[in-house]
């Protein structure tokens, strides 16, 4: 299995890099440096590709190697792959050696073994680089560094390239993300969560991945809490970085949208688990900037397409709305900027690397009571079970009758439902399909009677805000304001209805 970190690195900072007192201080001797050829294979309708593999025959020192690298994930920028290499005579690849190398009955044997598949095989691009190469010893791991400089190309296109790949040959993953971190000290850098091959690729099939809801979550149901933990915090973080180049781009709000979902789901994970596994304050501050710096770009979202459709409904509301369109747009985009700008942040990319690291050493651990700690190794199904209660029960408390509840109270009982949900959703494996179904539909009808009321005080203080920029428009505004604020007063039938729905609901885990 090959595990590295991939790093974006500016150009410009080339020369920072070679001068990093760590290299000087852990480099077990000075860098190698040579000239890659890689050619990348595949049929015309991409078989290899469809299973999730890759195959190069790559040109260094006057030596031919065929590699083939296939399933593994990415998660906080950590790449691991099978993958498997020996040598070939020229610049094609030898599929009768590469499957000696592979387990019989594996899925990819299955893939070489497709008929006809060595006549089928054609090159799709070629990858140039120069690299330099450090072998570390850091703190007992041994990593080595490589920075890539060069190009993939494909019929005359050029994507260039400037990386730094830290790969680990011994020792824990975590290393590579603590290494990370002291490089990022010296210098910007960005996680990359495509590699190679994956970019060659988007220059045959040019595509832009849709807008990533989270995946379907898996939990055996003798997993301990622990591992609830790490599948959990694993799939929030899979979720966040699926929609970050989307965000980055900005060329559907979606991104944003999916994004700050996945920063919402990792904070209420975070909170479910704070007993047994208390997340560094550090840590907890960075996520809590980053759920904001999506939120204001999300609300302008919301309030621009959706919120402020009611205007047009209203005696001369049309007039008014297309005004106050013209004066949205601009916000809109400059929140966008600022959401895309701390997506490409040596904060963000800290934030990425220290929860990487923080998950995949169980830095939980570090310091924990030998009660709490042992904990982590109980069964989940209890856990579970208890935590979506408590959550309910406060959500009941918060809710009591509605009678009388204001714009605060309710915002407050959003936040206790929505919790509600995610734990539901977290911990759905464990229970029965219908109970979990049930559940999850009262509380999405609680959620959507709650968030259309939430959208509409968070329009008002948007609004006031653009009323204190922009007094030549604070009649249309105003009128605005004022229309919002009436539907907001609008009778709550709908609003009980869900509740007593929920309110007589026992959630999953507990008898009916």
């Amino acid at each position: 299995m090959e595990i590295e970190l991939k790093l974006l690195l500016d150009p410009a900072d080339r020369a920072k890099l070679r001068r990093h007192p760590l290299l000087k201080r852990s480099a077990l001797g000075p860098p190698q440096r040579e000239q890659m050829l890689s050619i990348y294979f595949d049929t015309p309708d991409f078989h290899l590709l469809r299973h999730r593999a890759g195959l190069r025959v790559r040109k260094s020192a006057g030596q031919w190697t065929q590699t083939m690298k296939a399933g593994g994930g990415v998660l906080a920028g950590l790449h691991q792959r099978h993958e498997w290499e020996g040598p070939v005579k020229g610049a094609e690849p030898d599929l009768a050696g590469l499957r000696q190398l592979l387990e019989p009955g594996s899925p990819w044997a299955a893939a070489l073994a497709a008929p006809e598949l060595q006549g089928n095989l054609q090159a799709l691009f070629t990858v140039h680089v120069q690299r330099d190469t450090w072998n570390l010893d850091v703190d007992g791991a041994a990593i080595e560094l490589v920075l890539d400089e060069g190009s993939i190309e494909r019929n005359g296109v050029a994507l260039p390239i400037c990386e730094i790949e830290l790969e680990l040959k011994s020792g824990p993953p975590e290393r590579l993300f603590e290494l990370a971190l002291r490089l990022l000290e010296r210098m910007p850098l960005r996680l990359e969560h495509s590699n190679k091959a994956e970019r060659g690729y988007a220059l045959c099939v040019p595509a832009v991945a849709a807008p990533a809801r989270a995946q379907a979550l898996q939990l055996g149901r003798r997993a301990s809490v622990e591992e609830g933990l790490r599948a959990i915090l694993g799939n929030c973080l899979v979720h966040i970085e699926a929609n970050q180049a989307g965000a980055i781009r900005g060329d559907d709000t979606e991104y944003v949208h999916q994004m700050r979902v996945g920063v919402r789901r990792l904070r209420s994970a975070l909170a479910l688990f704070a007993a047994v596994a208390p997340c560094p304050a550090a840590l907890r501050d960075d996520i809590a900037w980053l759920s904001g710096v999506l939120g204001e770009a999300r609300d302008w979202d919301v309030l621009a397409a959706s919120t402020l459709e009611a205007l047009a409904a209203a005696p001369d509301g049309a007039a008014q709305l297309a005004r106050v369109r013209a004066l949205l747009q601009t916000q809109r985009q400059q929140r966008h900027a600022q959401a895309a700008q701390a997506l490409q942040s040596a904060r963000y990319t800290g934030l990425m690397l220290s929860l990487g690291a923080w998950l995949t050493g169980a830095g939980w651990r570090l310091g924990l009571a030998a009660a709490s700690a042992r904990r982590l190794d109980l069964p989940l199904r209890p856990f579970a079970d208890a935590s979506i209660a408590r959550l309910h029960r406060r959500a009941l408390k918060r809710g009591g009758t509605l009678r009388g509840a204001g714009p605060r109270a309710l915002h407050r009982l959003r936040g206790a439902v929505k919790s509600c949900h995610y734990a539901a959703q977290f911990f759905a494996p464990l229970h029965k399909e219908k109970r979990v179904d049930s559940y999850l539909a009262a509380v999405a009808a609680m959620q959507d009677e709650l968030g259309w009321r939430n959208d509409l005080a968070v329009a008002n203080e948007l609004l006031q805000q653009l009323a204190a920029q922009d007094a030549a428009d604070i009649a249309a505004l105003g009128y605005a304001r004022g229309y919002l604020l009436a539907r907001l007063a609008l009778d709550r039938r709908g609003l009980r209805k869900c509740w007593r729905a929920l309110r007589v609901l026992a959630p999953p885990g507990q008898p009916r």
